[in-house]
């Protein structure tokens, strides 16, 4: 099963005071929804720990990822995962772009997730709501991260 998710945000910031937060794995990574701990291997590839938080259960999962291109106004990084007690995989694909506002900057994001095994037998619907909800807290701490920083 196959989820695409689409957001923005608009930061008070310019891009060139936010584009240092953005481009850091790690500090990103503080901001997705059930994210535990994430460790860089190098300056592309990172692993971790986090928690699949859905309607009826919470799924521990491992993570490992890589960042597969970054410019001064966007980036994309992959990242896929298991979680530890349910068969299955998952499979993300990320993008970010950041541009000059009247506001600030914008920020927009691209998620398309690839769920498999048993982790797709979920049901689109509620997958869908999931990735949506988790999408907004996840805007909601980017932009509190950023207009903190």
């Amino acid at each position: 099963m196959d989820v695409e998710i689409e957001g923005r945000i608009v930061v008070p910031r310019s891009p060139e005071e936010v584009a240092p937060t953005l481009g850091q794995i790690q500090t990103l990574a503080s901001c997705v929804p059930g994210m535990q701990e994430i460790r860089a291997s190098d300056g592309e590839t990172f692993e971790g720990e986090m928690t699949l938080e859905l309607p009826f259960a919470r799924l521990p999962s491992k993570v490992d990822g890589r960042l597969t291109e970054q410019r001064p106004d966007h980036m994309k990084f992959e990242v896929r995962g298991r979680p530890l007690a349910l068969a299955g995989t998952f499979r993300a694909d990320v993008e970010l772009r950041w541009d000059p506002d009247e506001e600030g900057t914008l920020i927009r994001y691209r998620l398309y997730v690839s769920l498999q095994g048993r982790l797709a037998s979920l049901g689109e619907a509620m997958v869908r709501a999931t990735s949506k909800a988790k999408s907004q807290e996840f805007e909601q701490a980017l932009a509190a991260l950023l207009a903190a920083s």
